[in-house]
């Protein structure tokens, strides 16, 4: 496909790229610049669009490095989906990477978000495309389905009684009334880049929309140990409200998350755990 494609690129040695943590694509390193990114199932191919259309316009905002689009794939050769090649970004992503200073990520990753939310928001998607800014009440139904499942096969270590509680506290949080926001949606560690121990880049926009801004408190939970958090929620800036709706977002992630991938990605399921365990001991 990359030769019929993208002639001026036939030829170049594509190599799979480790992906420990991810479940929506493929990547090929195609060269030493570019990365063709390969979506794995329908929902995730709705995603190609969002990033080619809207990359170049959150770059300018962000303060690292984020994926550019360089080419938009078609189908072909039995392959059934749209695909991309964006410029290649070094680092290690935040599962495996050491990190010289957590404070120092929390003060980088609450940058990001501010970055963000300073974008138009004009024409962005709308949050249920991706599920991601909505309010939290449209998530209760399958937060409740995954506690419902852990109970029938339950994990150790985590208190679902106290799940449940964090979850209720976070739902009676008041919602989100001031204006929307540009987020990520989806920031987790192995969408975090880490270079000279600090954060060089972000990566994977696919879930990226226009809603409440507390989804992006997801990596208080998600990425940071619990001695940074508060770190990052002066960097960002949150409030009272909005941190617990963080605290829900993080929890819904890693509840949903977790009984879905504990045998189709472990170290997705890793990550979903440690969010769940993180947003129960500490708010």
């Amino acid at each position: 496909m990359v030769d019929d494609q993208f002639p001026r690129w036939a030829g170049l040695a594509l190599e799979p790229v480790p992906v420990d943590a991810g479940s929506d694509h493929v990547l090929h390193r195609l060269g030493d610049d570019l990365v063709a990114r390969f979506p794995v199932r329908a929902s995730a191919a709705a995603q190609v669009a969002v990033e080619q259309r809207w990359l170049p316009v959150l770059a300018p905002a962000v303060p690292v490095p984020i994926p550019a689009p360089v080419g938009r794939g078609r189908p072909g050769h039995g392959y059934p989906w749209p695909w991309s090649v964006l410029r290649w970004l070094p680092g290690e992503d935040a599962t495996r990477a050491p990190v010289a200073d957590p404070h120092a990520l929390a003060r980088d990753v609450a940058a990001v978000v501010r970055g963000l939310r300073g974008v138009d928001t004009a024409g962005g998607p709308n949050p249920t495309v991706s599920g991601r800014g909505v309010p939290l009440a449209d998530r209760d139904g399958e937060v409740r389905a995954a506690l419902d499942a852990l109970r029938a096969d339950p994990e150790p270590g985590i208190d679902l009684a106290a799940a449940g509680r964090v979850w209720d506290d976070a739902r009676a949080a008041p919602v989100h009334d001031g204006p929307p926001s540009w987020l990520h949606g989806d920031l987790l560690p192995g969408n975090l880049l880490i270079g000279g121990g600090r954060l060089s880049a972000v990566i994977d926009f696919g879930c990226a929309g226009v809603g409440d801004p507390a989804c992006d408190l997801l990596p208080a939970w998600a990425v940071l140990p619990p001695g940074a958090r508060a770190t990052f929620q002066d960097a960002v800036g949150a409030d009272e409200e909005s941190w617990r709706r963080g605290r829900g977002w993080a929890l819904a992630f890693g509840l949903v998350a977790l009984p879905y991938h504990r045998t189709r990605t472990p170290a997705l399921a890793r990550v979903a755990r440690r969010a769940v365990i993180e947003a129960v001991s500490g708010a």
